[in-house]
């Protein structure tokens, strides 16, 4: 089914740009397309670079049996988090990892919020109470708790962040060994309000395959206070560190913010890779998954779990869902 669609996707697209057909080599005009046809977030795509679009739409179009993708995402609630940011004392704060100068940039971010109309935010006569009411906690004042019928569900700057995570496993194996491109990419539609700790990206295996060829590409920006978006600005071509668990996991960790010349850049999007391979083929299917782990004020660690695949995430986490796939070792 995949290999007919990917034909037809060829003739439909190459029949509306030009008289070439594209059979193997997309061009950037519709590469991006051929993705969000094969089933990628278009947000995702849009965060993508160049070179990965055009190799992924090659591969559909020439091999789409050998690529597999799975979608996610993670949502953040900013109201929890500024209730939980106010009412927690400075010192609670410092002792979970979260330094004095990025409090201070919290608050600040705070205070213009505060000052803020709901006209200026976008927001609903609903969210601007309950956001106000949030801005106005203290460690002595912690607001009431939420009736169900006040829960903010608009879709303005303030209620949530969402974020979309997409896996990609390509399957490079030869007669005799096993090869698999893994990558996690995500990207933030709307910042979240905490900068102060790290995420985290964690893939685990079974089968003890090795694996090789660790990297990541990692873009910040600056908050848009009226949005909630992004502005123009970007850092690009960041990294993350990388913790192993030999055979059987690897975690990607990587700050939700940078402090250049005074300002804050949060971590908007991004690209994590690695490949797994074995050095003999022995046909048994095998696990795969990753999950995305978005750090809130005290979070704690997160691990590859040893007793059966998966990746363990600790408390004070916005998590996106288990993304796993079945490989062959």
């Amino acid at each position: 089914m995949k290999k007919m669609s990917a034909i037809l996707l060829t003739i439909i697209v190459s029949l509306g740009m030009s008289n070439t057909v594209y059979a193997t080599s997309p061009d950037s005009s519709n590469a991006k397309q051929i993705l969000i046809n094969f089933g990628y977030n278009p947000d995702v795509v849009d965060s993508l670079e160049e070179t990965e679009i055009n190799n992924y739409a090659s591969t559909i179009l020439e091999n789409p049996d050998s690529i597999e993708i799975e979608n996610g995402n993670v949502t953040t609630d900013n109201i929890e988090f500024i209730e939980e940011f106010l009412t927690t004392p400075e010192a609670d704060l410092m002792a979970s990892g979260i330094d004095e100068t990025e409090i201070e940039e919290v608050h600040n971010e705070l205070e213009e919020l505060k000052e803020m109309s709901k006209e200026e935010l976008h927001v609903s006569n609903v969210e601007y109470a309950v956001l106000q009411e949030a801005l106005n906690s203290t460690p002595d004042n912690a607001p009431d708790e939420i009736a169900a019928e006040d829960t903010v569900t608009s879709s303005g700057a303030i209620s949530t962040s969402t974020m979309s995570f997409s896996l990609t496993v390509v399957n490079k194996s030869t007669k005799t060994q096993p090869i698999y491109d893994v990558s996690n990419s995500f990207t933030w539609k709307k910042s979240f309000l905490m900068f102060g700790n790290s995420d985290k990206i964690g893939m685990a295996w079974s089968g003890n395959l090795n694996n090789r060829y660790n990297s990541s590409n990692l873009t910040y920006s600056i908050r848009d206070a009226r949005t909630g978006g992004w502005f123009n600005n970007t850092l690009k071509k960041q990294t993350a560190s990388t913790t192993t668990n030999p055979n059987k996991g690897l975690i990607f960790s990587f700050s939700q913010s940078k402090n250049k010349s005074g300002s804050f850049w949060r971590v908007k999007s991004g690209t994590v890779k690695t490949q797994l391979f074995q050095t003999k083929k022995k046909g048994v299917s095998q696990k795969l998954a990753t999950q995305y782990a978005h750090a809130k004020a005290g979070a704690s660690g997160i691990s590859i779990s040893t007793g059966g695949v998966g990746v363990n995430i600790g408390t004070k986490y916005d998590k996106s869902s288990e993304q796993s796939k079945n490989i062959t070792n």
